[in-house]
């Protein structure tokens, strides 16, 4: 009897050992040594530029832990490219809401474009990214001169950082450790240091981590819970851009819910041609004929915006995800009907989106193709390593498998 369980008390300790062994070589290839990219650290920052450029210098003066650290510009780059990456069917939707220069207009082409469309049902997301910054615009402490640029960057999907002095600090480590106890300890200090930069000019907004064990262990107490935002990812590595694009092509075509962030975000590798160089330039010609700013018609904004309010009600019974969208339109409606500024407020929307949308349009409306050697050598490095494509992807735990196999088992999975 005592030698049965002594056995089973040598088994039991003997699988708990193991299996602490391979968490532990787990992590160690993991964290420690292979996927540095995992370690990435990015500080959003609400602070003029003057101030974010001295706060990156004092993180580069920083000990071994920091590789280096910069201030990621590639929004820019996002938006010039913007309509490029755009599908020919998404194309046919910009070009119909970019044919005037007027907010009501759009309005009007926004309205007109056949939404219940099976062909169109897939990019009903313009929509809520219209109410969304509508909204958030009505509530701003004042008035929000920038309005119009922040309309269009929100259609074509590209994050508002650059507005209101938020700027975001990049930073990587490739430091290699021995054990995780120094490793912790490393970015405990490194915490600290952050924290306690005396610098009034400088608001840290969020902290984003990329994966969930530095996320849980940091020191929470000195970087301030409500600052802390996981991202949690899978490193995927490729060796041609023309692996990734099959890939994600791979998740899609199974209908996968996942986001990506990969160098093809930023290159366009292929020439413009066909019915995707025709639409793109039909956008352009037709911001050569916008008209000058004229006097708006609030009560003209109204009426439409309460056919806005029609549309998506109407769509909501399509798709379920636009009950919000229902809600921010209701209040935008009553904050220009009953609002003492409801005035200013739309007078501003009108100017801000007339003034900016031909520079705009100028801008993303082109056909020349973008290589990999006109990025930066930041962006070069945050997804390249040793002659291999790196790939961030964002899925659910019970679609790692799938991904696994897209990427030929080339990624972060333990």
């Amino acid at each position: 009897m005592n030698f049965n369980l002594n056995k089973f008390l040598y088994v039991i300790t003997f699988l708990l050992i193991s299996f602490f062994i391979y968490s532990y070589t787990s992590f160690k290839n993991n964290i420690l040594n292979n996927h540095f990219e995992l370690r990435n650290i990015e500080l959003i920052i609400d602070s003029d530029i003057e101030y974010v450029q001295l706060f990156n210098e004092k993180i580069n003066q920083y000990d071994d832990l920091v590789w280096y650290s910069y201030i990621d510009n590639s929004n820019d780059i996002l938006i010039y490219n913007s309509l490029k990456n755009k599908s020919v069917k998404e194309l046919k939707v910009y070009e119909q809401l970019f044919r005037s220069s007027s907010i009501n207009n759009f309005l009007i082409n926004l309205i007109e474009i056949e939404w219940s469309d099976d062909k169109f049902i897939d990019y009903i997301n313009i929509l809520s990214q219209f109410t969304d910054i509508l909204y958030e615009y009505i509530n701003f402490s004042k008035i929000d001169d920038e309005i119009g640029e922040k309309i269009i960057n929100a259609l074509l999907n590209i994050d508002n950082l650059k507005f209101n002095r938020e700027h975001k600090i990049i930073i990587k480590s490739n430091k290699s450790y021995s054990n995780h106890f120094v490793f912790l300890e490393d970015y405990n200090r490194f915490y600290d240091f952050i924290n306690t930069i005396d610098d009034s000019n400088i608001r840290i907004k969020k902290i984003n981590f990329n994966n969930e064990y530095l996320y849980n262990r940091c020191n929470k107490s000195a970087l301030g819970n409500e600052s802390l935002k996981l991202n949690s990812c899978i490193i995927c590595y490729s060796k041609t851009t023309k692996e990734i694009q099959d890939s994600i092509n791979e998740l899609k075509n199974l209908n996968i819910d996942f986001r990506s962030r990969t160098i093809l975000d930023f290159i366009i590798t292929e020439n413009i041609s066909g019915d995707k160089y025709k639409l793109i330039n039909k956008i352009l010609i037709n911001s050569n004929n916008y008209k000058k700013f004229e006097k708006p018609d609030i009560n003209n904004f109204l009426d439409l915006m309460v056919d806005f309010e029609s549309l998506i009600f109407n769509l909501e019974k399509f798709n379920n995800e636009l009950s919000d969208s229902i809600y921010k339109t209701k209040m935008i409606i009553d904050f220009y009907q009953n609002s003492i500024n409801n005035y200013s407020y739309y007078f501003n929307l009108a100017y801000s989106y007339n003034k900016t949308i031909k520079n705009h349009i100028d801008l993303i409306a082109n056909t020349e193709k973008f290589t990999e050697d006109k990025l930066s050598l930041f962006i070069i490095n945050d997804y390249k390593r040793n002659d291999s494509y790196i790939s961030r992807l964002f899925i659910n735990t019970e679609d790692l498998d799938i991904l696994n196999k897209s990427f030929n088992f080339k990624t972060s999975i333990k």
